[in-house]
């Protein structure tokens, strides 16, 4: 798999893993410092990933893993044709999925063969809550923290995916307004 996969399953202009300098999931932002009117000033625009990976709804899950792995990302936002957000596979979902119990009448490979064969769609939560970019950043962390939710996926007015935004992504948010502890001497 790569970048510009033929099936439209990635954005064409999203970089390598590990080729700048905050890790794939940096990729596709630049980290704003903390804003002086405070947290209620920083909306989700300013710290989502816009260079997104998001699967088909028709993808198996064997394409989903492949993906994942590759981009160093554990949550992947499930789209129809018109981009607009149908459900996430997150890293966990897959686990799940891979540990079904063990039919006695197969063997290994017949069942692994079964396992990552499965649609996306038959493993993906369903019912997503998304955010919009211009939501707060106390909004998608509220939110996430209420649902125990890893990510949030970015929509425009449409409902078509622009970014994402993750636990890791809010971490920068605390960094910018955490001040410095002071020396003790």
């Amino acid at each position: 798999m790569s970048p510009t996969d033929p099936e439209g399953d990635f954005p064409t202009d999203m970089p390598e893993p590990g080729h700048d300098s905050e890790g794939a999931s940096g990729a596709g932002k630049a980290r704003p410092l903390a804003h002086s009117t405070g947290s209620e000033g920083m909306r989700v625009r300013d710290y989502m990933t816009t260079a997104v990976f998001y699967l088909k709804a028709d993808r198996g899950l064997v394409g989903a893993r492949e993906i994942m792995n590759w981009a160093h990302v554990r949550h992947v936002p499930v789209v129809d044709e018109r981009r607009c957000v149908i459900g996430v596979l997150s890293h966990r979902d897959i686990v799940r999925a891979s540990a079904s119990p063990f039919d006695a009448g197969e063997g290994h490979l017949q069942v692994s063969q079964r396992v990552w064969s499965v649609p996306v769609t038959e493993v993906m939560s369903q019912n997503v809550r998304t955010i919009k970019p211009d939501a707060s950043i106390r909004e998608a962390a509220r939110t996430m923290r209420e649902g125990k939710f890893g990510c949030l996926p970015v929509v425009d007015d449409a409902g078509v995916l622009v970014g994402i935004i993750t636990e890791h992504d809010l971490l920068w948010v605390v960094e910018a307004l955490a001040p410095e502890p002071e020396d003790a001497d």
